[in-house]
Parts: structure tokens; C-alpha cells; sequence
């Protein structure tokens, strides 16, 4: 009689292991199964090292190219601002001068193109500074504001007297003069010369841009008057994350 250990193996199970096979035969197949399911669970997670490592370089392709293409988008920012305070300042004169209604004042609202709007936005979506983020957003936000003033000036009718209206003109051409500062501010980071956007935009640099296109003080004393409260009440025209 052959000798078995308790697990119903013989003792000499080296010489014939188809027996081992046949007493052992769920135990091997959960093995196998447990083996199967372990190398499997590795080509996964491979597959999804290398999945997220694809999604990260796409980021990263887009990202570079839309920041090269930033500082084409703060170009046109900047023309719209320039092109929205000469229309401004034109109707301005023509308001303070006659008091007429503002329909009949040289008042065209300037366009910024969709492709600038989407450059812009692509930044949002791409860099992960928030300086960055902060100002970019603040940029699209002070646009839509921009635009919402210059078009509520143009069709609302003037009253009698200059009171409200060409405060309004001077609020609308203090707000385009504060974008046009805030897309300057970015220009250093799109030219890849610094790493991160400002932390801040000064009144200074606002007055640099009225001073740059030939607003000054003895022209347009009511202008640079609101522009000195607006200083007073607000340390800085924008800080990041304010």
C-alpha cells in the first residue's frame, strides 16, 4: 500500500504528478486565474501610465503653442482698447461741445475678434500659474464689461446738462485705459521673458496709456479727476486673485 500525506497526495507524488494535477486541480486554477488577473492588471495600468503620459505632452504641445500665439491675442486687446478710447474721446467732444443726444455723435463701438477671445481662453485652459489665470480671466472679464458700458452710452439719450453723461464717457475711457494696462502687463510672459504674470496693475500704468495716446489733465480735467478718485478708492486698477 502506497503512503499519502493527509492531503490525499502520494508520498511519491515526484514520480507520477498527474495526481498532484487531479487533487490540486482548484487550487491550480484559482492560481492561474489570481496569475492571469495580476498580469493583466499590470498591461492595464500601463496602459494607463502611458495613456496619461500621451494627455500630459498634449497639454503641454498646447499649451506652448497657445502661449506663443498670446501675445497676437494681446495685440488686438490692445487695438480694440486704443480704437474704444478714440471713439470715446471723439463722442466725449462732440457731447461736451453740443450736449447733443448721443445718437447723433461719431460713437462706433470697435470689434475684438473671436480668435483673440479664443487664444485668451485657451491660456485659461492650459497654464496652471495663477497669476496667470488670475489676469487672463480678468482680461475677458474687464472686456465684457467694456463693451457693455460703451453699448449702454450708445444708446441711451442724453438729458439736459452734462451731469452723469460725460461721467460716463470718462468711467468707459478710464476702463478701456485699465485693459489696455492689464494686456501690457502679460506681454513679458508671452514673449516667454518672464514665467508668471504680475501680481498687480498700478493707476500709474493706466495714466502711462491715457498719457500715450494724448489724454492729458489740461484737456480733460474731468477725466484725470475721476481717474484720482478711482486711485483713492482703490489701491491698484487690479491684484491677482482680488
Amino acid at each position: 500500500m502506497v503512503g499519502q500525506l493527509s492531503c490525499r497526495v502520494p508520498t511519491d507524488w515526484f514520480l507520477d504528478p498527474s495526481m498532484c494535477w487531479f487533487e490540486w486541480q482548484t487550487l491550480v486554477s484559482a492560481m492561474l486565474a489570481l496569475l492571469a488577473a495580476f498580469i493583466g492588471a499590470l498591461f492595464l495600468n500601463r496602459q494607463i501610465i502611458q495613456s496619461e503620459r500621451h494627455e500630459r505632452a498634449r497639454v503641454s504641445r498646447r499649451y506652448r503653442a497657445s502661449r506663443r500665439t498670446l501675445r497676437l491675442a494681446l495685440h488686438d486687446v490692445d487695438e480694440f482698447a486704443q480704437a474704444s478710447i478714440y471713439s470715446l474721446e471723439a463722442a466725449y467732444n462732440a457731447f461736451v461741445a453740443t450736449g447733443s443726444d448721443l445718437a447723433d455723435c461719431d460713437f462706433e463701438i470697435p470689434k475684438l475678434s473671436e480668435l483673440a477671445q479664443q487664444r485668451l481662453s485657451a491660456i485659461l485652459e492650459t497654464s496652471d500659474d495663477p497669476s496667470v489665470i488670475s489676469l487672463v480671466d480678468s482680461i475677458l472679464n474687464e472686456i465684457q464689461v467694456v463693451l457693455a458700458r460703451m453699448n449702454s452710452l450708445r444708446t441711451r439719450r442724453a438729458r439736459r446738462g452734462l451731469v452723469g453723461i460725460s461721467g460716463n464717457f470718462c468711467f468707459c475711457i478710464i476702463r478701456c485705459a485699465a485693459l489696455h494696462a492689464m494686456s501690457d502687463g502679460l506681454f513679458s510672459y508671452a514673449r516667454q521673458r518672464s514665467e508668471t504674470a504680475p501680481i498687480s496693475v498700478s493707476w500709474d500704468e493706466v495714466e502711462s496709456v491715457l498719457d500715450m495716446l494724448q489724454l492729458y489733465p489740461q484737456d480733460y480735467p474731468e477725466l484725470f479727476k475721476l481717474l484720482e478718485v478711482r486711485r483713492q478708492m482703490h489701491p491698484s486698477v487690479w491684484t491677482a486673485n482680488a
